[in-house]
């Protein structure tokens, strides 16, 4: 072969090499998109929920704070080991569970613990304090005690079946998701899955015109281990680092320890004491205060002389809207009595129309004031919803925050009886 053909060989074999590298290459560029076309939701949904059910126990650091954007919401950062049992769920799925960490809200910073292995919940709050006992633990028991913020702050998916149930009779809904790309969590690949879910409101007046609301939830699920990595409401946003699973630990591990010594909480002493510092005491002289709206005015002056029920709502607070139809069933019961009102008054709400066409759709006949804001501050409501009681005096009677329709409906209709 002469230096010409060598040279047009040579030419050709590169020329070869060169269009196969640039195929290898355009394949390679290529891939990732390759790869997300397979990917669907009912896939990573399947895998997340296999990989999550596998568990039998596990130990992560949580990171719990405000969304972007978002205020108001404590910073958390705690670790959490929970281990499946066949034991009652008192809010974290059938486990024993172990939760240490540090909360900061409004520039303040405390510890805390709590704990549950299956018959006893423990909770302290402060290094100083005494250790919270709940007699026979109770969701709505461990709830009321730890608050939202507490109750709320483990990855449900982990320990709770099935996982990613959301809304539909307890059901995982694939249809609910949607895939929304891929993002890293602490350096780790995650698949971006989002659930829309609609409030439509219809106007009473005009059936035809409604509005409807929307909230959105994310999941960020690890491409590698398909366990939730990350989860954000747009209210607060949370994420997590595995640090061991599936490691057996004695009952006894799950237990809060102290020096400070264990007081037995009962349900009542729970809520009486947990909402203490967010209502005014009974027996004290109701706050006076005028409100106008939509060409009204409201005033505490105007009740002197009458028995008035407040019911302190929002239509964002879930446990308010199950609250109201109690309160309405006190209304008609007192209805042919003109010395009892019973007020709603709505608070906090980002759609100002939201709680009118609320109640107007329920087709509620207590009095409304809706967007009352300012009330519920001279009220210091903090925890939604809230009940007050005020008599013909203007003397708070009862406040109670929560409302169980179990104990609260009788123990109010007593009392105004009592007041009549």
């Amino acid at each position: 072969m002469n230096d010409i053909s060598k040279k047009l060989n040579f030419s050709n074999m590169s020329k070869l090499k060169y269009v196969s590298f640039g195929i290898v290459f355009s394949v390679v560029l290529c891939f990732p998109s390759l790869v997300n076309a397979q990917i669907t939701v009912e896939k990573i949904l399947n895998k997340s929920i296999e990989a999550c059910r596998a568990l039998q126990s596990i130990e992560y650091e949580i990171h719990h704070k405000n969304a972007k954007g978002k205020y108001g919401w404590p910073e958390i950062k705690a670790t959490i080991i929970q281990q499946k049992e066949d034991v009652e769920n008192v809010s974290f799925g059938k486990a024993y569970m172990r939760t240490i960490g540090t909360i900061k809200h409004k520039g303040k910073e405390q510890t805390f613990e709590f704990s549950y292995d299956g018959s006893e919940f423990l909770y302290k709050k402060g290094k100083n304090s005494k250790i919270k006992k709940v007699a026979d633990p109770k969701i709505i028991k461990v709830a009321q005690l730890l608050q939202q913020h507490f109750t709320m702050l483990h990855f449900r998916p982990l320990t709770n079946d099935p996982p990613f149930a959301v809304m539909d009779g307890g059901k995982v809904n694939s249809k609910m998701f949607t895939y929304e790309g891929e993002d890293y969590i602490n350096g780790e690949l995650c698949y971006k899955l989002q659930t829309k879910m609609s409030l439509t409101m219809k106007n009473p007046k005009s059936p035809s015109e409604a509005k409807t609301r929307y909230s959105y939830r994310i999941w960020w699920i690890s491409a590698n281990s398909y366990l939730p990595m990350a989860f954000t409401d747009n209210f607060v946003y949370k994420e997590i680092n595995i640090k061991s699973i599936n490691t057996k630990r004695d009952k006894s591990f799950y237990t809060v320890n102290g020096q400070g010594g264990t007081e037995l909480y009962t349900y009542d002493r729970i809520r009486k004491e947990l909402y203490s510092e967010y209502l005014l005491p009974v027996n004290s002289k109701s706050p006076e205060w005028t409100f106008e709206t939509n060409n009204k005015t409201f005033s505490s002056n105007n009740l002197k002389g009458k028995i008035v029920l407040f019911d302190f709502w929002g239509t964002w607070c879930p446990g308010c809207l199950q609250a109201m139809p109690e309160i309405e069933k006190i209304n008609k019961e007192f209805s042919q009595e003109n010395d009892v009102l019973v007020v709603g008054i709505s608070a906090k709400e980002r759609d100002k129309n939201a709680p009118i066409n609320y109640f107007k759709k329920q087709g509620y006949t207590y009095l409304h004031i809706p967007n009352g804001d300012s009330i519920a501050e001279a009220f210091k409501v903090g925890v939604y919803p809230t009940i007050y009681i005020v008599d013909k005096d203007g003397v708070i009677r009862y406040s109670m925050g929560g409302f169980d329709k179990n104990r609260d409906h009788k123990k109010i209709k007593e009392l105004i009886e009592s007041l009549l």
